[in-house]
């Protein structure tokens, strides 16, 4: 379950294209209710794991947003949209869990920023933000007159190696509606940077899909009006007076919060709003491709890749698969649907069926490697109940591939050492647990002594320095080993080709 919660409307910025009234944006009534248990209790009796996405207003001026984070990750997932302009950006980027975090959107207000001297903070709080663990992702509302500045935007946080997005601007200026009368020069300007931020962005896995913020999007609407809709279901819309919505886009009241009384739907049901406010909650959650409202007609010699709207919509809104089959609350610590493809059509084309798993998860890469072997296949993770409310498991059985699932509730150090002595023996190992190096290393130490020649190694997050460490001294020290290539970007595999004949005392620096 997903839910995407206005905590208050107060701010203390000024920008002229917010959606919310300056009046109330400067009503300290509206700075949000300090009475957070009702909200604590209305996800957590659930009994399910949600990702729950703050904004406001300014959420840090909330009179207990930090005890509400603090309360909230014990169970959920979280991403916070913020201006960075509290200090109290500090003490939360020092108490709360970056890895219950999905992601940390810092909104980069240009005209505000320079007005009250905070560009230079902004970008300290970005990077403090960063070396505690959390994944930020800044963007940038394209109000025309901003655009205007987006030269010196970009150069000022390029000096930072900070990649900035492009967000499209959606309301009114000048008497003109937006996204729509943005001209074909903005909009292809949007789009080199939208291509630069995508290129250098270090931190996928954002609450809001950066796959899903398409150059074609920039300059157009989106309607799901009378698509069946998930949201209400699987979703909801939270309001800063705790009124519970199926989405932004709608009026249907499915109770408040407060009041404690929220039904939510049982199935999903036609979506009655003409345009979608929240185009990535449509695409995620819509169960059809979109009409295009009041698209504009760009050529395709705009975009040296082509251009077909229809195209985007049917990438981004292909038919369910295993992907979209599951329940996955934070895809910063799941693989991606790209990865999953990979693992499954490597394990049909190598005919595997023997296989091990570190770290379970959300179930993504056990569906996948299940799926392509229909074969038992082990999973070892110590914190699938603990962190995840069983998510994983619950997604496996969801899909019926429960039987082929051998789980072990147990840390890797504990349960690999008494697969070995069982004699144990497999040709696929997927490591993705613990992610410090001496975990990752043990995990391959013992899975080494267990695989079968030819099998095979898949390790992920492969843009961790501690993974890439451990691949380091594969590549110096284990010559049994070989590199297969053309793998997803954050994933590295290793064949094993031979006996390790090494003499007791080999060492190569790696």
């Amino acid at each position: 379950m997903s839910a995407n919660m206005i905590i208050n409307l107060f701010c203390n910025f000024r920008c002229p294209y917010c959606y919310v009234d300056l009046k109330k944006r400067e009503d300290k009534k509206l700075i949000g209710n300090p009475n957070i248990q009702p909200i604590i209790n209305f996800f957590n009796k659930s009994n399910k794991t949600w990702k729950i996405y703050i904004s406001g207003g300014e959420p840090f001026l909330h009179p207990r947003f930090l005890s509400l984070c603090k309360k909230l990750t014990k169970r959920h997932f979280i991403g916070v949209n913020s201006n960075l302009s509290s200090p109290l950006i500090y003490k939360f980027a020092d108490t709360i869990n970056p890895r219950k975090v999905n992601s940390f959107e810092c909104s980069f207000h240009y005209y505000e920023n320079k007005r009250l001297n905070l560009t230079k903070e902004f970008i300290k709080k970005v990077k403090y933000l960063e070396s505690r663990g959390f994944k930020t992702n800044v963007h940038v509302v394209m109000w025309p007159p901003v655009l205007k500045e987006i030269d010196n935007i970009y150069n000022k946080f390029k000096k930072q190696n900070i990649p900035i997005r492009p967000e499209g601007f959606r309301g009114k200026y000048n008497k003109k509606e937006y996204p729509e009368n943005y001209t074909d020069k903005e909009v292809k300007i949007m789009n080199f940077f939208l291509k630069q931020y995508q290129k250098n962005n270090k931190n996928p896995g954002s609450m809001i899909d950066n796959k899903k913020y398409q150059k074609e999007l920039l300059g157009s609407s989106l309607c799901f009006k009378e698509i069946i809709c998930r949201a209400g279901k699987d979703h909801i819309a939270i309001d800063y007076r705790g009124n519970v919505k199926r989405c932004h886009s709608e009026d249907m009241i499915l109770g408040n919060i407060f009041d404690d009384n929220v039904k939510i739907l049982e199935k999903p049901l036609p979506c009655k709003s003409k345009k979608c406010n929240c185009y990535y909650e449509g695409i995620e959650f819509a169960m059809d491709s979109p009409k295009i409202s009041k698209i504009r007609k760009l050529s395709e010699n705009h975009f040296n890749d082509g251009f077909s709207i229809d195209n985007i919509i049917k990438k981004e809104c292909p038919k369910f698969s295993i992907y979209e089959q599951l329940d996955i609350l934070s895809k910063s610590t799941s693989i991606s649907k790209e990865e999953g493809k990979f693992i499954y059509r490597f394990l049909k084309e190598k005919n595997i069926k023997k296989t091990i798993e570190i770290g379970l998860g959300y179930g993504c890469s056990s569906a996948y490697i299940i799926s392509a072997t229909k074969s038992k296949h082990l999973v070892i993770d110590p914190f699938q109940k603990e962190n995840f409310g069983n998510i994983g498991l619950q997604n496996i059985k969801k899909i019926g591939l429960d039987n082929f699932l051998k789980f072990i509730e147990n840390k890797s150090h504990n349960a690999l050492p008494n697969l070995l002595k069982q004699n144990l023996k497999f040709d696929f190992a997927f490591i993705d647990g613990d992610h410090k190096f001496d975990g990752i290393f043990i995990d391959f130490y013992y899975i080494d002594l267990m695989l079968n020649q030819k099998g095979f190694v898949l390790f992920h997050d492969y843009w961790m320095s501690s993974t890439k460490t451990v691949v380091s001294w594969i590549k110096n020290n284990k010559k049994n080993y070989k590199e297969i290539k053309n793998t997803p970007k954050n994933m590295f595999l290793f064949q094993k080709v031979g006996v390790d004949d090494r003499e007791w005392n080999h060492y190569e620096k790696f």
